[in-house]
């Protein structure tokens, strides 16, 4: 994202990035000051205030005395491409993981810092990638891995650091009753009501939080699986798969990117994601989706990119969400719950105002718990988050 103000006019223009890194919303107050901030809890807080707007991604927001427009990007600005059979897609694979590799090799190196740094580790492909090509730029680095002892993701993660020389942080994952006392601290935190990215919220939080402090910059291997097609499964068409990505790809500025920058932000530290550079994402999204699944194993090209780089034991690793690989257990209803699902068995009680608000979002319990908490704190002035993402 990129601000340009003019103190003499009083004016400013910001543009947003087209995947939506980092967040910007804009709101007028009732004597029509225009206000703009990075997260919604200041704007949200103040009685002058009615409505928050999104600066979408792709989208340039120009302001001034008598101007309050939000417009479309163009170029490399512009917003991701909408699901089209018409698409462009690159049909010399062999050439596009070469340049994938080398743009991913780039985008590493420009976020790598001349100083010590870490790498969220999960053990899995993205991560493991990022880790294993940022200690060739700066070799400064520790891995921090959140996990269960004995959980999948403790497993590779201390294979692979052990391979590379690189040290391991093992951060302990919260107990679900930890868990379930920081459920509203979390609400607030990252803003948002859906229970799927509050259960990968909870271990992000425990890894940057024990790094606050300690360590100015952290990189991680978020985006790769909306990319890639890292949620798909080799029984969807290539039409449905392309739909999918793109859908959790527009979606990612309110999961994902959400997610990393509310936390980064509370825990006071630097959160870069190579994957998301504007020359990994443009190249990514030439590939045919029909190749991003192989044999049951997602991401397909990325691991083609890679195969020289990483070992066979993390190449064929399958693909595994953050919180099932630290350790934790979905409950019962995980499509709409995720953690959490049996600890919460107590309906919250609702205002009668917002009666159709829940009835129209929340899935479960832990849904219900965590919007009524999203309302209590006025986040639903941003009418855009009262709609679900997954």
């Amino acid at each position: 994202m990129t601000v340009t103000a003019d103190p003499r006019s009083a004016s400013a223009v910001v543009a947003r990035d087209r995947i939506g890194t980092r967040p910007f919303h804009l709101a007028r107050t009732e004597e029509g000051l225009i206000l703009g901030a990075s997260q919604l809890a200041g704007l949200a807080s103040r009685p002058d205030v009615a409505e928050i707007l999104l600066l979408p991604p792709g989208h340039i927001a120009s302001l001034g005395p008598d101007e309050f427009r939000i417009s479309p990007g163009t170029g490399s600005q512009a917003a991701l491409p909408e699901p089209a059979g018409s698409r462009r897609t690159e049909t010399d694979l062999e050439g596009t993981c070469a340049e994938l590799r080398a743009a991913l090799i780039r985008a590493v190196r420009v976020r790598v810092p001349d100083e010590d740094y870490a790498v969220l580790l999960s053990g899995g492909l993205d991560s493991s990638a990022v880790l294993t090509l940022a200690r060739r730029v700066n070799p400064r680095v520790r891995a921090v891995t959140v996990a269960s002892e004995g959980s999948e993701d403790l497993e590779y993660a201390r294979r692979l650091t052990g391979d590379l020389g690189v040290p391991l942080d093992v951060v302990p994952a919260a107990t679900e009753t930890e868990l379930l006392g920081q459920l509203n601290e979390m609400v607030d935190r990252v803003e948002t009501w859906e229970s799927q990215v509050l259960t990968h919220s909870f271990p992000t939080w425990t890894a940057l939080s024990s790094l606050s402090g300690r360590t100015r910059v952290v990189l991680t291997g978020e985006g790769s699986d909306e990319l890639f097609g890292g949620y798909r499964s080799s029984g969807e068409s290539e039409s449905e798969v392309e739909r999918h990505r793109l859908r959790e790809l527009g979606n990612l500025h309110r999961t994902s990117c959400q997610r990393l920058d509310r936390l980064a932000a509370a825990a006071g530290v630097d959160v870069r994601s190579p994957f998301l550079d504007t020359e990994v994402v443009r190249i990514a999204l030439r590939l045919p989706a029909g190749v991003l699944v192989d044999g049951g194993l997602t991401k397909a090209p990325l691991r083609k990119a890679l195969s020289g780089d990483l070992p066979e034991y993390v190449l064929k690793r399958p693909k595994m969400t953050f919180a099932r690989g630290a350790g934790y257990r979905y409950g019962s209803q995980a499509a709409g719950e995720g953690l959490l699902a049996d600890r919460l068995t107590d309906a919250p009680l609702v205002p009668e105002a917002h009666r159709s608000l829940f009835a129209r979002l929340a899935r479960g319990r832990v849904e219900q718990h965590s919007l009524r908490r999203f309302v209590e704190r006025h986040y639903d002035k941003a009418g855009y988050l009262l709609s679900g993402t997954l």
